[in-house]
Protein backbone atom coordinates (compact mmCIF):
# COMPACT_ATOMS: atom_id res chain seq x y z
CA UNK A 1 0.00 0.00 0.00
CA UNK A 2 2.74 2.56 0.90
CA UNK A 3 4.84 1.71 -2.50
CA UNK A 4 1.48 2.36 -4.32
CA UNK A 5 0.85 5.69 -2.11
CA UNK A 6 4.42 6.36 -3.18
CA UNK A 7 4.42 5.42 -6.56
CA UNK A 8 1.26 8.04 -6.94
CA UNK A 9 2.69 11.03 -5.00
CA UNK A 10 6.08 10.67 -6.82
CA UNK A 11 4.44 10.49 -10.46
CA UNK A 12 2.39 13.64 -9.27
CA UNK A 13 5.21 15.61 -8.34
CA UNK A 14 7.02 14.23 -11.82
CA UNK A 15 4.19 16.28 -13.35
CA UNK A 16 4.19 19.42 -11.44
CA UNK A 17 7.77 19.70 -11.67
CA UNK A 18 8.17 19.33 -15.34
CA UNK A 19 4.27 21.30 -16.35
CA UNK A 20 4.12 23.92 -18.97
CA UNK A 21 4.14 27.94 -17.61
CA UNK A 22 1.32 28.76 -15.91
CA UNK A 23 0.28 30.89 -12.60
CA UNK A 24 2.23 33.25 -10.74
CA UNK A 25 5.21 31.56 -9.72
CA UNK A 26 5.89 30.84 -13.33
CA UNK A 27 5.46 34.68 -14.06
CA UNK A 28 7.61 35.27 -10.88
CA UNK A 29 10.87 33.51 -12.05
CA UNK A 30 10.23 34.84 -15.57
CA UNK A 31 9.93 38.41 -14.20
CA UNK A 32 13.28 37.82 -12.08
CA UNK A 33 15.11 36.38 -15.11
CA UNK A 34 14.16 39.31 -17.25
CA UNK A 35 15.82 41.64 -14.79
CA UNK A 36 19.13 39.72 -14.43
CA UNK A 37 19.32 39.32 -17.98
CA UNK A 38 18.75 43.44 -18.47
CA UNK A 39 21.74 44.03 -15.77
CA UNK A 40 23.58 41.27 -17.80
CA UNK A 41 22.95 43.68 -20.80
CA UNK A 42 23.52 46.84 -19.77
CA UNK A 43 26.98 45.11 -18.00
CA UNK A 44 27.72 43.97 -21.53
CA UNK A 45 27.40 47.35 -23.02
CA UNK A 46 29.22 49.25 -20.39
CA UNK A 47 32.23 46.84 -20.48
CA UNK A 48 32.16 47.09 -24.54
CA UNK A 49 32.27 51.16 -24.69
CA UNK A 50 35.08 50.52 -21.60
CA UNK A 51 36.98 48.28 -23.98
CA UNK A 52 37.24 50.87 -26.73
CA UNK A 53 37.60 54.03 -25.16
CA UNK A 54 40.85 51.89 -22.40
CA UNK A 55 41.25 48.51 -22.67
CA UNK A 56 43.96 48.20 -20.34
CA UNK A 57 41.20 49.76 -17.65
CA UNK A 58 37.92 47.72 -18.65
CA UNK A 59 39.03 44.04 -17.32
CA UNK A 60 36.89 44.71 -13.79
CA UNK A 61 33.54 45.56 -16.04
CA UNK A 62 33.89 42.88 -18.16
CA UNK A 63 34.68 40.16 -14.48
CA UNK A 64 31.20 42.15 -13.65
CA UNK A 65 29.59 41.33 -17.07
CA UNK A 66 30.47 37.55 -16.78
CA UNK A 67 29.18 37.69 -13.24
CA UNK A 68 25.81 38.55 -14.13
CA UNK A 69 25.59 36.60 -16.96
CA UNK A 70 26.22 33.56 -14.25
CA UNK A 71 23.62 34.90 -12.16
CA UNK A 72 21.05 34.95 -14.82
CA UNK A 73 22.06 31.23 -16.22
CA UNK A 74 21.76 30.35 -12.36
CA UNK A 75 18.08 31.31 -13.08
CA UNK A 76 18.11 29.71 -16.27
CA UNK A 77 19.66 29.15 -19.00
CA UNK A 78 16.92 30.74 -21.48
CA UNK A 79 13.79 32.71 -20.36
CA UNK A 80 11.46 30.24 -18.00
CA UNK A 81 8.48 28.69 -19.07
CA UNK A 82 7.78 26.37 -16.11
CA UNK A 83 7.35 26.84 -12.38
CA UNK A 84 10.48 24.94 -11.07
CA UNK A 85 14.06 24.45 -12.03
CA UNK A 86 13.95 21.02 -12.82
CA UNK A 87 11.43 21.60 -15.54
CA UNK A 88 13.08 24.65 -16.83
CA UNK A 89 16.62 23.42 -17.03
CA UNK A 90 14.48 20.38 -19.84
CA UNK A 91 12.77 22.78 -21.56
CA UNK A 92 15.90 24.81 -21.97
CA UNK A 93 17.69 21.70 -23.91
CA UNK A 94 14.81 22.19 -26.34
CA UNK A 95 14.94 25.88 -26.93
CA UNK A 96 18.73 25.53 -26.96
CA UNK A 97 18.98 22.72 -29.65
CA UNK A 98 15.59 24.39 -31.63
CA UNK A 99 17.71 28.26 -31.27
CA UNK A 100 20.93 26.91 -32.48
CA UNK A 101 20.55 23.64 -34.54
CA UNK A 102 16.78 24.09 -35.89
CA UNK A 103 16.59 20.70 -34.58
CA UNK A 104 12.89 19.89 -32.82
CA UNK A 105 14.35 17.60 -30.17
CA UNK A 106 10.56 16.18 -29.11
CA UNK A 107 10.51 15.01 -32.62
CA UNK A 108 14.65 14.28 -33.01
CA UNK A 109 15.03 12.26 -29.69
CA UNK A 110 13.89 8.66 -29.93
CA UNK A 111 15.42 8.57 -33.26
CA UNK A 112 18.76 10.28 -32.02
CA UNK A 113 18.78 7.42 -29.30
CA UNK A 114 18.42 5.02 -31.15
CA UNK A 115 22.42 5.83 -33.10
CA UNK A 116 23.76 6.70 -29.73
CA UNK A 117 26.28 4.65 -28.38
CA UNK A 118 26.05 2.31 -25.54
CA UNK A 119 27.95 4.43 -23.15
CA UNK A 120 25.81 7.26 -23.80
CA UNK A 121 22.90 5.73 -23.45
CA UNK A 122 23.78 4.53 -19.81
CA UNK A 123 25.22 7.52 -19.36
CA UNK A 124 21.56 9.64 -20.21
CA UNK A 125 19.72 6.33 -18.45
CA UNK A 126 21.83 7.31 -15.04
CA UNK A 127 20.66 10.77 -15.54
CA UNK A 128 17.16 10.11 -15.82
CA UNK A 129 16.93 7.48 -13.10
CA UNK A 130 18.22 10.07 -10.61
CA UNK A 131 15.12 11.71 -11.15
CA UNK A 132 13.19 9.21 -10.98
CA UNK A 133 14.38 8.91 -7.64
CA UNK A 134 14.41 12.29 -6.88
CA UNK A 135 10.91 11.71 -7.36
CA UNK A 136 10.40 8.45 -5.69
CA UNK A 137 11.76 10.78 -2.40
CA UNK A 138 9.13 13.47 -2.87
CA UNK A 139 6.47 11.23 -2.56
CA UNK A 140 8.08 9.62 0.44
CA UNK A 141 7.76 12.98 1.27
CA UNK A 142 4.55 13.82 0.36
CA UNK A 143 3.59 10.63 2.25
CA UNK A 144 5.15 11.67 5.89
CA UNK A 145 3.17 14.61 5.59
CA UNK A 146 -0.09 13.36 5.16
CA UNK A 147 0.78 10.96 8.06
CA UNK A 148 1.65 13.98 10.26
CA UNK A 149 -2.59 14.42 10.15
CA UNK A 150 -2.43 11.94 12.63
CA UNK A 151 1.32 12.63 14.18
CA UNK A 152 2.27 15.85 14.06
CA UNK A 153 6.33 14.72 14.31
CA UNK A 154 6.11 13.33 11.23
CA UNK A 155 5.58 16.80 9.06
CA UNK A 156 9.17 17.57 10.21
CA UNK A 157 10.85 14.16 8.20
CA UNK A 158 8.07 15.46 5.13
CA UNK A 159 9.50 19.23 5.15
CA UNK A 160 13.58 18.09 5.09
CA UNK A 161 12.76 15.05 3.23
CA UNK A 162 10.86 17.16 0.52
CA UNK A 163 13.71 19.65 0.40
CA UNK A 164 16.23 17.41 -0.11
CA UNK A 165 13.96 15.54 -3.20
CA UNK A 166 13.44 19.12 -4.15
CA UNK A 167 17.31 20.14 -4.44
CA UNK A 168 18.06 16.94 -6.10
CA UNK A 169 15.39 16.84 -8.55
CA UNK A 170 16.90 20.19 -9.66
CA UNK A 171 20.37 19.12 -9.95
CA UNK A 172 19.23 15.73 -11.72
CA UNK A 173 17.44 17.47 -14.17
CA UNK A 174 20.35 19.86 -15.11
CA UNK A 175 22.49 17.14 -15.44
CA UNK A 176 19.78 15.47 -17.77
CA UNK A 177 19.72 18.25 -19.77
CA UNK A 178 23.56 18.65 -19.84
CA UNK A 179 23.56 15.08 -21.76
CA UNK A 180 20.60 15.64 -23.85
CA UNK A 181 22.17 18.96 -25.29
CA UNK A 182 26.08 17.00 -25.46
CA UNK A 183 24.18 13.96 -27.55
CA UNK A 184 23.06 16.27 -29.87
CA UNK A 185 26.48 18.08 -29.97
CA UNK A 186 28.35 14.98 -30.37
CA UNK A 187 25.47 12.39 -32.08
CA UNK A 188 23.70 14.90 -34.16
CA UNK A 189 25.87 15.02 -36.95
CA UNK A 190 25.32 11.03 -37.21
CA UNK A 191 21.81 10.81 -37.19
CA UNK A 192 21.40 13.24 -40.02
CA UNK A 193 23.23 10.71 -41.87
CA UNK A 194 21.51 7.81 -41.05
CA UNK A 195 18.70 9.14 -42.53
CA UNK A 196 19.79 9.75 -45.65
CA UNK A 197 20.77 13.80 -45.07
CA UNK A 198 24.42 14.98 -46.59
CA UNK A 199 26.70 16.60 -44.45
CA UNK A 200 30.09 17.28 -44.59
CA UNK A 201 30.93 19.04 -41.81
CA UNK A 202 29.10 19.43 -37.99
CA UNK A 203 25.62 20.01 -37.87
CA UNK A 204 24.35 23.23 -38.83
CA UNK A 205 20.98 25.02 -38.84
CA UNK A 206 20.36 23.73 -42.43
CA UNK A 207 20.61 20.30 -41.80
CA UNK A 208 18.89 20.20 -38.41
CA UNK A 209 16.20 22.11 -40.09
CA UNK A 210 16.23 19.47 -43.03
CA UNK A 211 16.35 17.01 -40.05
CA UNK A 212 13.13 18.60 -38.19
CA UNK A 213 10.96 18.90 -41.28
CA UNK A 214 11.66 14.94 -42.31
CA UNK A 215 10.72 13.64 -38.47
CA UNK A 216 7.88 15.79 -37.99
CA UNK A 217 6.30 14.22 -41.53
CA UNK A 218 4.92 17.48 -42.91
CA UNK A 219 3.42 18.34 -39.46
Amino acid sequence: MLGILDHTLGSLFRRVWFAPARGPLARRRARRWDAADRLFRDATVVAGRAQLADPDTAAGLIRQAEERAAARNALGLVRPTTPFAAGDRMAAADRRVLDHYGLDLSSAWPRLWLVLPEHTRRAVQAANDAVAAAQRLAGWAAAYLLLALLWWPAALIGVVTLTVAWRRAASAAGTLGDLVEAAVDVHGRTLARTLGLRTAGPLDRETGAAVTSLLRKGV
